[in-house]
């Protein structure tokens, strides 16, 4: 898989995300921040934007975001089911720019 498709596909991770953010307000316990939840929701969004527009300095950021994201939606996934499919789409966009990011760089050059 070439780099511009796993970029496109963690963008496409990162913006269900954001709508499973979205989601986890109404599925998720009382004591929630909502604002807080609409603002990451809207921010994983304009990710998902930036990264299907093949913005490689932006896949950096959001790397090392996903990766604190899907710890974070892990410890929360006790509360609510919503933070356990965060968890998958934060582990799955990680995952995809790991790829992208790092695919050919194991590679000889000369």
């Amino acid at each position: 898989m070439n780099n511009s498709k796993l970029m496109s596909w963690s963008g496409i991770a990162i913006a269900v995300s954001g709508v499973l953010h979205w989601l986890a307000i109404f599925t998720g316990p009382a004591g929630l921040s909502t604002i807080a939840l609409l603002a990451i929701g809207a921010v994983y969004l304009a990710f998902g934007y930036g990264l299907n527009q093949q913005k490689r300095s932006l896949a950096y950021l959001c790397f090392i975001i996903m990766l604190m994201g899907s710890v974070v939606a892990l410890a929360a996934s006790f509360e609510s089911w919503a933070f356990g499919l965060i968890a998958v789409a934060d582990t799955s966009a990680a995952i995809f720019l790991f790829l992208a990011l790092w695919q050919n760089r194991s590679q000889p050059t000369g």
